[in-house]
């Protein structure tokens, strides 16, 4: 069988998990244990969105579809059946897990925030009336135990328990494609150090927000426009906007140096070491903390 390269990969409990689409346009689900790198299993489960994974339990669905199953990553076998988007207009639209309650969020088309038991995929709630939610915009996270959502212009937080918003207003926001990481899987996950959830307010606005509250501990005006998430490491936040890169201190947004270069920043990341720049797809440049 021939297949087409990988929609997508993550990794859960141990196994490289992709889905892939051979060339009669079936669909198929593999995972490659980690350690052995032999194949642990491989099912034909059609089409997917990227999964939120919780443990070993795997929450799937198809894109912008309503069939959603919770799968056993170490077998691939079914373990529940999510019964509630049976609506044609409540369809999957982003999901994530919700660790310190146990449970997914999942988000539809329609402006529903379903909250799923992990064990089990009982229906915990649902929360409706959640408006401008649009695909590659939208996406929803954790971060301090709370639930947290991006949308076109707001930055949300919800009770993991029941999809209910706990900020008393929602928080300006690029939204998820600007202020979000995405993941190996595909996924949009918040960018979150020290307690903290970092995303661009503004479009030269760079604001550090308690996840509990909702309240936002530094705000910081740089010189551009972003584009991209910041990105962190140890106690450092490199954030791009244009052609510059400006390094803040993490606990209270105090500016340690800028760099600029030749071109706009499209890509970023960091280590302990210092941070990492591409401009374009030919160019990527190292540079040294905050020192050189």
């Amino acid at each position: 069988m021939q297949r087409l390269p990988a929609e997508w990969v993550t990794v859960v409990d141990g196994a490289l998990i992709s889905s892939y689409e051979d060339r009669e346009d079936a669909k198929e689900l593999e995972a490659i244990d980690l350690r052995t790198g032999t194949v642990r299993w491989a099912r034909e489960l059609g089409g997917t969105q990227p999964p939120a994974a919780l443990g070993r339990t795997m929450l799937l669905g198809a894109a912008l579809g309503w069939r959603v199953l919770g799968v056993d990553a170490a077998s691939a076998r079914t373990l529940w059946t999510y019964e509630g988007l049976k609506d044609g207009d409540d369809q999957w639209l982003a999901a994530a897990a919700l660790p310190a309650a146990g449970n997914f969020a999942l988000l539809t088309t329609a402006g529903k925030l379903h909250i799923v038991r992990a064990r089990g995929g009982g229906r915990v709630a649902v929360a409706a009336g959640i408006h401008a939610v649009t695909p590659g915009a939208t996406a929803v996270g954790e971060a301090g135990g709370r639930g947290l959502l991006a949308t076109a212009g707001a930055l949300r937080g919800f009770d993991p328990d029941s999809g209910k918003s706990i900020w008393p207003r929602p928080r300006p926001t690029l939204g998820a494609e600007t202020s979000w990481q995405r993941r190996t899987g595909g996924e949009r996950a918040p960018v979150t150090a020290g307690g903290l959830v970092l995303h661009w307010a503004r479009a030269d606005t760079l604001e550090a927000v308690d996840p509990v509250s909702g309240k936002p501990r530094w705000t910081r005006r740089l010189t551009g426009i972003a584009k991209i998430p910041p990105v962190v490491a140890d106690d450092t936040v490199y954030a791009a906007c244009g052609a510059t890169c400006t390094a803040l201190r993490l606990t209270d947004g105090t500016p340690r140096r800028t760099w600029s270069l030749p071109g706009i920043i499209d890509g970023l990341a960091s280590d302990t070491s210092g941070w990492y720049g591409r401009i374009g797809t030919s160019a990527v440049r190292a540079y040294n903390g905050v020192d050189g």
